[in-house]
């Protein structure tokens, strides 16, 4: 109750503070066009970098079946029974699960912390799946993909939403879709050069193919830390003006 409370009080807080914003709105002068040079400002500072989370995102969830290919069947025995069938649907199990617990969890931490978190948690699941020596650890680290890749959506929508009105989030959204099918396209050619690299460091072209995605993950996530913020009013990189109107812009739209 107490924390159900003081949100409420930082969400009022934040509404009047819009309403102060956008009396001032009305009496000064702002340069003519100030909002759409506001909102392409955030769009690259924002859409870039989440876009090529999300398409990161739905890569590394799929790259089991390329690195099968590439040898890890034979390696860790998954043509045995179920093996392979197990170590890929396993991780939807806890991706399903933990979608709405990871909104409480949101909440608490905030999306640009909670974000991080995810985003370097699966990188470096992915990155552990490059070393392990048997079926059962490559199950272990489905599992953890699964959980740390289950709060991701949630805060990538939220963070949106903060920035954007209705109907312009679902063209972000939109984006994100379009651009990870262009980005995943490319996926199996990439996967393939990073089989080339074996037998360097006495790994198999599949250990590869997991160990540079999950570090590639891993960068992006503190890029995430560095350059995406929670909030309008939270940002480093608008003029006053702009955290002015970016906030009246998406606020107003709530009343």
């Amino acid at each position: 109750m107490a924390s159900s409370s003081k949100s409420s009080e930082i969400s009022e807080k934040r509404i009047e503070n819009a309403q102060k914003d956008t009396e001032q709105l009305s009496d000064d002068e702002y340069p003519p066009g100030l909002a759409r040079k506001t909102i392409r400002h955030v769009d690259f500072r924002m859409l870039p970098l989440l876009g090529l989370l999300y398409a990161v995102a739905l890569i590394d969830r799929t790259n089991l079946g390329i690195a099968r290919i590439a040898g890890m069947e034979k390696d860790l025995k998954l043509f045995v029974g179920d093996r392979y069938s197990i170590a890929s649907c396993l991780y939807f199990i806890p991706y399903i699960l933990l979608q709405l617990p990871s909104n409480v969890v949101l909440r608490k931490l905030g999306a640009r912390t909670w974000l991080t978190i995810c985003v370097g948690g699966w990188g470096v699941a992915q990155l552990g799946m490059g070393f392990v020596p048997q079926w059962g650890y490559l199950v272990l680290c489905r599992v953890f993909l699964g959980i740390f890749e289950a709060g991701f959506f949630p805060a990538l929508v939220f963070i949106i939403t903060t920035w954007y009105k209705r109907h312009e989030v679902q063209k972000r959204l939109a984006f994100f879709y379009l651009f990870s099918i262009f980005i995943g396209g490319f996926s199996s050619i990439f996967a393939y050069a990073l089989t080339l690299i074996a037998p360097r460091g006495g790994l198999n072209g599949w250990q590869w193919i997991f160990i540079i995605e999950g570090i590639i993950t891993i960068f992006l996530g503190l890029l995430t830390f560095l350059f995406v913020p929670d909030f309008p009013d939270k940002n480093r990189f608008l003029t006053t003006e702009q955290t002015k109107v970016s906030r009246v812009h998406v606020v107003m739209n709530e009343f």
